[in-house]
């Protein structure tokens, strides 16, 4: 068994730790659909998979936006 234990699911509190996010930015995350969350009871949790997969996603170059050119107009 590892050393360190890490959960399945964190509250806000602990996202927020992890990822050095105030609960602003990390509900604006949830209402933009970047960030899965779900409520269990009254506590809002997150998904270790789904925080690794939005920093995941964060680390991705991003795309540049499709160019018109004049030629085309």
């Amino acid at each position: 068994m590892p050393d360190h234990f890490q959960p399945a699911v964190m509250t806000v509190q602990d996202f927020s730790r992890w990822a050095r996010l105030g609960r602003t930015r990390i509900y604006e995350e949830f209402n933009s659909g970047a960030l899965k969350c779900f409520k269990l009871g009254r506590r809002t949790l997150i998904r270790r998979v789904d925080a690794e997969a939005w920093l995941d996603r964060l680390q991705q170059p991003a795309q540049e936006p499709n160019k018109i050119t004049a030629n085309r107009l």
